[in-house]
Order: C-alpha cells, then sequence, then structure tokens
C-alpha cells in the first residue's frame, strides 16, 4: 500500500497537517500587503476629499462671478439715477431714462 500522505507532502514540499510557522520574510510580505491596502483606502480618502474641494472652489468661483455681474448692473442703475439727480440740482433738465418701474406711457392730450 502507498502511503499517499507522504508523496502529497512531498509534492506540496511542506506537510499540510502541520501548522505552518510564518517565516520572517512571510510577515513582511503580509504587512507589505496590509500597508498597500491602507494606502489605497488612503488615496481613495485624499481623492474624495481633493474632488469635493475642487467642486466647491468652482462653485464658489461662479457664485461670485455671478454676484459681482449683479453688482456692477445695480451700480451701472446707481450712478445713472445720480447723475439725473445731480443733473436736476444743477438746473439742467434731463431727460429720464427708464430704471425698469413703471413702463407705461405717459398720457397724451389730443
Amino acid at each position: 500500500m502507498a502511503d499517499n500522505a507522504a508523496r502529497l507532502t512531498e509534492l506540496l514540499k511542506f506537510d499540510p497537517v502541520k501548522r505552518p510557522n510564518p517565516t520572517k520574510e512571510l510577515l513582511e510580505e503580509v504587512l507589505s500587503e496590509l500597508q498597500k491596502d491602507r494606502d489605497a483606502k488612503a488615496k481613495e480618502a485624499a481623492r474624495v476629499q481633493l474632488t469635493e474641494a475642487i467642486k466647491l472652489r468652482e462653485d464658489m468661483h461662479k457664485v461670485k462671478s455671478e454676484f459681482e455681474k449683479q453688482y456692477r448692473k445695480f451700480d451701472d442703475q446707481l450712478g445713472k439715477i445720480l447723475n439725473t439727480l445731480e443733473n436736476s440740482l444743477r438746473g439742467r433738465v434731463v431727460q429720464e431714462e427708464p430704471t425698469g418701474g413703471d413702463s407705461t406711457p405717459p398720457p397724451t392730450t389730443a
């Protein structure tokens, strides 16, 4: 009768029944794999945070640009009104430009 257990041990180069003792090389390899896993998780977390930071910065720029555009529009309207008032105080009659208020034309006499 052949000893198949011995054949298996010879084939594997170790006895599968005995509990293996980790070697220094094996521990270093496992440690390296664990470190790679941790690095990959840290890299993904950093990627998520950087992506969010970039998106927020883009949103901030867009809102600021829209605000500044609206601010300039209001400032232009205020300047026109102030010019009209100052010219009136100097005695100059200036035809008013519509300011976006009531747009009905003045009544005409027939």
